[in-house]
């Protein structure tokens, strides 16, 4: 009688690498049973903050009247 194996994927750290791997292994395999997809990050969310520095407010200093 032959086991069933599952495949199981680890990755670990859920920068921008590993949630487009994560993503990508999902959108993938997503409906093989047989395969199980983890993602471990230190935190439960994931947030995205551009650098200020690039990133600035358009203020007009012309005033209309």
């Amino acid at each position: 009688m032959e086991s069933s194996r599952r495949t199981r994927v680890l990755i670990l750290a859920g920068g921008f690498a590993g949630l487009t791997v994560a993503m990508e292994l999902e959108r993938k395999l997503g409906r093989d049973r047989s395969v199980e997809i983890t993602l471990v990050n230190r935190e439960n969310f994931f947030l995205f903050t551009p650098c200020s520095t690039k990133w600035r407010p358009v203020t007009s200093t012309s005033q209309r009247s």
